[in-house]
């Protein structure tokens, strides 16, 4: 038995002979006491003590149960927002229509003068650049618009010319969003241009490739939330059980719910912190 249990014994003794001391002094001097008035209580203070550590004993399993109970419920809530991240079929999502690029789009685009107003009467030809085929021609309206229909999604050349400006020829790949506005200088010559098309962000892959990765990790760390909560019932290492249950808050359940449940249920433990086996000191 540790040192303070001791100590906690021999105060209550103490207090139990003070009070049989007293109680016997009050009963000399006190008048005769009718036997069925007589009461009498015997206390045998080592069975008082062991009383008391048991409600102590059974007050820390309580709090251990429940702070158990609330990091499983927040664990749960983890695997579930883990599954809610895995959920969807990751081939299905890349090959969906939603994010496919078309085979073909329409192609609108704009002109404009040096001045950036609109440019009228702009002879636009889309050319297979490797065959130099005009494949479809047209011009531009009052406002410096032109349409493509049927666009193939490859590597392609718009090419913009008029009388008295400088025609330009540009590489890029068409966009359903459109391509960006040629601007026609005036003068004589030819003027080539490149679209960069390279995409140096986030592709849709990259996404999905994290979401995969925060998934997993979201389950691992209910399961371990899990495994905290079965130690917390235990009630055999503090520690351990602390740290199983600090790594279980990145199982991030439902966003906020699961972290704050797995908090409270850690906050429990630090009050039954002395009824831990490793916590005890013979």
């Amino acid at each position: 038995m540790s040192k303070d249990r001791n100590k906690r014994i021999e105060a209550l003794r103490s207090r139990v002979r003070s009070k049989l001391a007293a109680s016997k002094k009050t009963s000399r001097d006190l008048p005769e006491i009718n036997e069925e008035e007589e009461v009498i209580v015997k206390v045998e203070p080592q069975k008082l003590l062991e009383t008391n550590i048991l409600f102590e004993d059974d007050d820390s399993l309580r709090i251990r149960r429940l702070a158990s109970t609330l990091i499983l419920i927040g664990s749960i809530m983890g695997m579930i927002t883990g599954g809610l991240i895995l959920q969807g079929n990751p081939n299905d999502l890349l090959t969906s229509s939603v994010f496919n690029t078309a085979d073909s789009i329409t192609l609108i685009g704009s002109v404009l003068d040096e001045n950036g107003s609109d440019l009228e009467n702009v002879t636009i030809e889309l050319i297979d650049p490797e065959s130099g085929i005009i494949i479809q021609e047209t011009v531009t309206d009052r406002y410096g618009m032109f349409t493509f229909q049927n666009v193939i999604v490859k590597n392609s050349m718009i090419k913009a010319s008029k009388t008295g400006h400088i025609t330009v020829e540009r590489i890029f790949i068409p966009h359903e969003v459109g391509s960006d506005p040629i601007t026609l200088n005036s003068g004589d010559g030819l003027r080539k241009e490149v679209q960069d098309e390279e995409n140096t962000g986030w592709t849709l892959e990259n996404a999905v490739s994290l979401s995969i990765i925060i998934g997993f990790v979201t389950i691992v760390a209910s399961l371990i939330g899990i495994h905290a909560s079965v130690e917390a019932r235990r009630g055999s290492r503090y520690r351990r059980t602390q740290y199983l249950a600090g790594f279980a808050m990145f199982g991030r359940g439902l966003i906020i719910f699961g972290p704050i449940l797995i908090l409270a249920g850690m906050g429990l433990l630090m009050m039954a912190k002395e009824h831990f086996e490793d916590q005890q000191v013979d």
